[in-house]
């Protein structure tokens, strides 16, 4: 469902003799990652506070900076 595609981390560890799957997904190079069914507009959320909420404008246009290896600041302005 996702795309570009993760690779998480699995694991499986013992707790308290009880076998706990641990999943962890790092922060990727290829931002931003979106729900292919949606689209990268539509499909591209963020956390905030312990939610998902879709990403607005500002924020796809940050996160496709991130993913091409630039930021704001490195940018020439031609004016």
């Amino acid at each position: 469902m996702c795309y570009p595609q993760i690779f998480p981390s699995i694991e499986v560890d013992t707790i308290e003799e009880k076998s706990v799957v641990v999943i962890e997904v790092y922060p990727g190079a290829c931002r931003p990652y979106y729900m292919k069914s949606k689209g990268k507009e539509e499909g591209t959320y963020i956390r905030v506070s312990g939610t998902s909420r879709p990403a607005d404008e500002a924020i796809l246009k940050d996160l496709d900076l991130q993913g091409s290896h630039n930021s704001f600041d490195e940018m020439i302005c031609v004016e």
